[in-house]
């Protein structure tokens, strides 16, 4: 049973119900009452159904509030009459009216008859408006929140299909350096690299993946560096091992490990040390990459793509309370902090229309 049926059967149940506690509380109920009430019943839910049929067909529920108030009065006063000159009709076959109606005539009783069904339909109009204008409001929310989710959707598969070309061509970059001068560690640099985009292309299905895979992507990273920096990258962790099958977005990691050896380590004649921290921070996982160095005016690239992509998927994956930032820790520390909610909010769903 539908919804709508479900509403139809108890609302006019209710009517007939609270009628008959009426009629026992005065003592006043025979026969020709729950006759009557039956007969009720049947036609209200027939007179009912015909008009929100009406309703549907010519679109009553799109009209602006100024037509739709004259559309419905004019409707329920319609299958008022009909309603109200049928169940006259029907009493009087059936001899089914009650003791102050029998001395009445019949267009009396239709007159009374259509003034009770007017009443009634009006309300069962009224509550039928205001219960399609809640679910009409609450649909036009769902609409926008899954627009919205759809376009972050395709703004996270734009940011995830510029990552990897921006990351292929740094690496391209220290490999060529490795070329001339040293061969047999081109060659180890090449390999490394084909396990670093293999994990790549594996995450490119993923909105998130497990820590423990980035930092497996972010080893491999470093082994291609050492070999270009050798002595001048020294690095040092501190994870947490509950925080390892959290999810964080693919290649999140790789690109602040990026962005910390190009505009700290590298730019330093004795290197530097590159860090990564990652704990429980009570309601958020919070991961810190360090490295040595210093911000200045002159980073303009400590804010270029890798850092906005990291910022920008962190929201769409996340919601607003995920959090980036990138400050100067000390006077030879750069830090960039990422703090991620435990709990990420739900795609918004589609309830089924009653």
């Amino acid at each position: 049973m539908t919804r709508y049926w479900q509403f139809q059967v108890g609302g006019w149940g209710l009517l007939v119900l609270s009628n008959l506690v009426f009629l026992i509380s005065i003592d006043r109920l025979d026969a020709n009452d729950v006759e009557r009430l039956i007969l009720g019943f049947l036609l209200g839910i027939g007179c009912t159904h015909v008009m929100r049929s009406f309703i549907v067909r010519y679109r009553l529920m799109s009209l602006p509030l100024e037509k739709l108030i004259p559309a419905f009065l004019l409707l329920t006063l319609c299958f008022a009459v009909v309603g109200g000159i049928t169940e006259s009709w029907i009493r009087l076959q059936l001899g089914i009216n009650i003791r102050p109606e029998r001395r009445m005539s019949f267009m009396s009783r239709a007159y009374l008859r259509i003034f009770n069904g007017f009443t009634t339909f009006l309300i069962w109009n009224l509550l039928y408006y205001v219960y399609h204008f809640v679910e009409m409001t609450r649909g036009r929310e769902l609409d926008r929140l899954r627009l919205q989710h759809e376009v972050k959707e395709l703004e996270l598969k734009t940011l995830r299909a510029h990552i990897n070309p921006h990351f292929l061509f740094n690496a391209l970059n220290s490999i060529r350096s490795l070329i001339d001068h040293d061969p047999p560690q081109a060659r180890e640099a090449v390999t490394v690299m084909s396990r670093i985009l293999r994990s790549s292309l594996q995450s490119d299905t993923s909105r998130t993946v497990p820590l423990e895979r980035e930092l497996e992507v972010v080893a491999d990273y470093l082994a291609l560096e050492r070999i270009r920096f050798e002595d001048r990258l020294r690095t040092a962790f501190d994870i947490d091992p509950e925080t390892l099958g959290l999810p964080v977005p693919p290649m999140m990691l790789q690109t602040l490990v990026e962005n910390g050896i190009k505009h700290g380590i590298a730019r330093r004649i004795d290197g530097g040390v590159l860090s990564i921290r990652s704990r429980l921070d009570g309601p958020f996982h919070k991961i810190v990459v360090g490295n040595s160095g210093q911000l200045d005016g002159s980073d303009a690239d400590a804010s270029g793509f890798g850092i906005r992509s990291t910022s920008d998927r962190l929201s769409i994956l996340f919601g607003r309370d995920a959090r980036f930032s990138l400050r100067n820790a000390g006077p030879d520390t750069v830090e960039a902090c990422v703090r991620i909610p435990l709990e990420p909010p739900a795609a918004p769903r589609q309830n089924p229309e009653p």
